[in-house]
């Protein structure tokens, strides 16, 4: 439910104390291991409730998850999503492909590795998230993410917000970073500064400086991260958190 329908912080911080309990008393509960690296990753790529080291403790609990069950779907999901975050990518594909292979009509792990390869600039991934979407009819609107972010780097800004506006993350930031970007490619500048003001909302001190981070979170090259923060800049997104 909270990947599903809730994506914030506050849940964020019950689940990962829940989990920890949950591996606490069972050591050998794979899915509960992929589940807290899920959580720990959650520090790093959305900044919840962060402690030290969130990537090695991610690590480490994805390693577990694949030890107590080598068979797992989830197990190896979570192991490949740490490594595309730790920018180990060639252990991210591997481990993405055995993802797949475990179960080829599992929707979110297809959305997720779809997500990311779209994400590092890999076209092959469009494709893995289509088909989640017509395998599950029902998807989480999360994944018209990779989608909008497809069509808007390709200079397609109608269709980018077509797919922007059916998110429903309210407490997410990133549908708003898309949405200030899309509407500033396309003129609209009243609404690019409307979606940069919620942005603020939900992510006070934002920046130009901030964004880049964040895009190299998910392995945007340079050229990529300069199709975003152009727009960005546009709309007026400050530099820094002190400007």
């Amino acid at each position: 439910a909270y990947y599903r329908d809730v994506f914030a912080s506050t849940e964020h911080e019950e689940v990962r104390d829940c989990l920890e309990r949950a591996v606490k008393s069972d050591p050998g509960y794979a899915d509960a291991w992929a589940s807290l690296s899920f959580t720990y990753l959650d520090e790093h790529r959305f900044n919840y409730n962060p402690r030290p080291d969130p990537l090695n403790r991610a690590l480490d609990a994805a390693q577990r998850a694949v030890a107590a069950d080598p068979t797992s779907q989830w197990a190896h999901h979570a192991l490949a999503q740490v490594y595309f975050h730790r920018h180990e990518l060639d252990a991210f594909y591997a481990e993405g492909e055995r993802t797949i292979a475990l179960n080829p009509n599992n929707a979110a792990s297809l959305a997720e590795f779809g997500g990311n390869l779209c994400y590092a600039g890999d076209e092959r991934g469009i494709a893995f998230v289509r088909k989640a979407m017509k395998l599950d009819p029902l998807h989480p609107t999360s994944f018209y993410l990779p989608i909008t972010v497809h069509h808007f780097e390709r200079g397609e800004y109608e269709e980018a917000l077509v797919a922007a506006r059916k998110i429903n993350s309210p407490r997410l930031y990133w549908p708003q970073i898309h949405l200030a970007a899309i509407y500033a490619q396309l003129g609209r500048q009243k609404e690019a500064e409307s979606a940069l003001g919620e942005l603020l909302r939900l992510y006070p001190g934002f920046s130009i400086e901030i964004l880049v981070e964040e895009l190299r979170k998910y392995n945007a090259t340079d050229d990529r991260i300069q199709r975003w923060v152009a727009p960005l800049r546009k709309a007026g997104l400050p530099e820094s958190t002190e400007a």
